[in-house]
């Protein structure tokens, strides 16, 4: 919570996303971490919603591959014209 809240005073992002490993545990660490947040930070380090990635564990595989389609896509096939 203390690392959390510090990032948060840092870079003042309107909600904190959890993916990953920490998605299956989100539900029993999202109490301890907002209380951790909000001892460790200013006041308002509290109000930042705590949400578990849509993807759920997959949510990195997921944002690699629509990068990796996203920068193929944009990249000129040998041997066409623009």
């Amino acid at each position: 919570g203390v690392g959390i809240a510090s990032l948060v005073r840092m870079i003042d992002p309107e909600v904190v996303v959890f993916a990953g490993g920490l998605v299956a545990a989100f539900d029993t660490l999202r109490s301890p971490l907002v209380a951790a947040m909000s001892r460790a930070g200013l006041p308002s380090v509290g109000g930042v919603p705590l949400v578990p990635a849509a993807h759920g564990a997959m949510a990195g595989v997921v944002g690699a591959l629509t990068w990796a389609q996203e920068r193929w896509a944009a990249e000129p096939v040998e041997g066409e014209s623009a």
